[in-house]
């Protein structure tokens, strides 16, 4: 789709070489897949992130337009940091997340087993794609 390919161009443009990177691109091209590509126009649920905590910036960059020529002005990279974490521990799954202010969250996948990610298996342009955006603003 369209969108994908703009933010495909946008993210490889800011040449975040690091072979995690790459690896997070490419398994979220995955995602983005094996959930059929959702439609960026959706305005179904099912197809956006969670809200709670997610830094302000966000909000601002969406409003207008989600330019990625021009992402919005981070006045304190530490309270976005902060804010940041918070938004992506309230996306997780109960199992990983229930540990309280623990970071960073727990990585290990025998818990995992058998379970879902509804909170950041999302597609589209108001889903995962969100947070590999926001990762590059700082």
């Amino acid at each position: 789709p369209e969108w994908l390919k703009c933010a495909l161009k946008y993210i490889i443009a800011e040449k975040v070489g690091a072979q995690a990177w790459v690896d997070l691109i490419n398994m979220w091209v995955e995602l983005e897949r094996r959930l059929g590509f959702p439609s960026p126009d959706s305005m179904d649920l099912a197809h956006r992130l969670g809200k709670k905590n997610r830094p302000e910036e966000v909000s601002v960059w969406i409003r207008n337009g989600r330019p990625y020529n021009k992402p919005p002005e981070i006045f304190s990279v530490t309270e976005y940091a902060d804010y940041w974490q918070k938004w992506w521990t309230a996306l997780q799954p109960a199992w990983r997340s229930d540990r309280g202010e623990d970071w960073p969250l727990s990585r290990d996948l025998k818990e995992a087993i058998g379970e879902r990610w509804p909170g950041v298996a999302k597609g589209g342009k108001n889903g995962f794609h969100m947070i590999i955006v926001t990762l590059l603003w700082w």
